[in-house]
């Protein structure tokens, strides 16, 4: 074998190694752009899947907030038009003809010797001189009458029945005037 020969003989070992090498690289090539894809891929459909989950949990708390937004504007509303019934039902107390009547039995029995009866302005007017009782100064007050003794104050302010008449009576007015409704017994909005 010559020289000429030997060496085609080594170019071409050289070139087939070439060869073999550049396939092997081709193929490492191939197969980390083929795990790439898959990652890539992979990578996209879970950041899909948690964009949607996401979006269903914000809607979800969304109607959840509407649904609540709504339910305390509706209890609101209830408690405006309960607040209405009072309003309407101490116009009707003050108008009545026995309130005057009410007032001075409440003093007569409460105030006795040492008591001060107060009143509002309109009710001194009406009733101050017909109570069997000293009548202190007017106070600011809707109606009824405040009773200061030497050892306490006695609230008999319309504003004070009609409170506890409310507190008491909240639930089954609200039935009444609301039939069917689960949610006006709860919280009451300005109470």
């Amino acid at each position: 074998m010559g020289t000429t020969e030997l060496l085609d003989k080594i170019r071409a070992e050289g070139q087939g190694r070439v060869s073999e090498i550049e396939a092997d690289r081709d193929q490492k090539v191939k197969e980390i752009a083929e795990r790439q894809s898959a990652e890539v891929a992979e990578l996209g459909r879970e950041w899909q899947e948690r964009t949607e989950r996401e979006t269903r949990l914000v809607a979800e708390r969304a109607r959840s907030r509407s649904r609540i937004d709504r339910r305390k504007a509706l209890l609101g509303a209830k408690w405006e038009v309960i607040g209405r019934v009072f309003d309407k039902a101490r116009e009707r107390v003050l108008a009545d003809g026995r309130y005057g009547t009410l007032v001075s039995q409440i003093a007569a029995k409460h105030a006795g010797k040492d008591g001060v009866v107060r009143m509002s302005p309109a009710d001194t007017a009406r009733f101050g001189r017909t109570l069997e009782a000293r009548v202190g100064d007017p106070v600011a007050i809707d109606g009824g009458l405040i009773i200061e003794t030497g050892r306490q104050v006695l609230d008999f302010s319309l504003k004070e029945w009609l409170a506890a008449i409310r507190e008491e009576l909240a639930s089954e007015l609200a039935g009444l005037i609301f039939p069917g409704s689960e949610e006006t017994g709860r919280a009451r909005p300005g109470s």
